[in-house]
């Protein structure tokens, strides 16, 4: 019976990795840095249409969630970011393709890939500077600043 159950939850997690690549949303990224107005002037959209793109360093991200995590989540969460710094890690956790931004005091910036953004994560190296796009996602458990459906500019 135990290795039933075993074997139940393996195959349940292999099936989960195998069909399961992420964030699956197909809408582009926008990897141009621009205030809503300029992004407006430029597409005929209006500026509440437009997606601002917050630079931040690695660092200074990490070191505004340590100041503050809710006025952090308020600038951050939720907002498309261009986030640049040394890469500490690069791997595959749990199907998820991450790469770790080195911040402060043991706190890293992890950026979490879609599927089809493989083949960019593979050209990286680790000890690089990198900026790479994603949207906030907040701190968690005071491990890590996390940006999700991220992309490498």
């Amino acid at each position: 019976m135990k290795n039933l159950l075993l074997i139940l939850v393996i195959l349940g997690f292999v099936l989960g990795c195998g069909s399961s690549s992420g964030n699956n949303s197909s809408a582009p990224t926008n990897s141009r840095e621009s205030t809503p107005t300029q992004a407006a002037q430029g597409n005929g959209t209006t500026a509440s249409e437009a997606v601002a793109v917050i630079t931040v360093s690695a660092r200074d991200l990490v070191k505004a969630y340590k100041e503050n995590e809710l006025a952090a989540d308020e600038k951050y969460q939720g907002k498309k970011l261009s986030v640049s710094g040394k890469v500490s890690n690069i791997a595959t956790v749990l199907c998820t393709i991450q790469v770790d931004l080195e911040g402060r005091d043991f706190v890293t910036v992890k950026c979490v890939f879609p599927d089809e953004r493989k083949s960019d994560v593979a050209k990286l190296k680790t000890g690089q500077t990198a900026t790479l796009l994603g949207t906030g996602d907040g701190m968690t458990a005071s491990l890590y600043v996390g940006i999700n459906d991220c992309s490498v500019k």
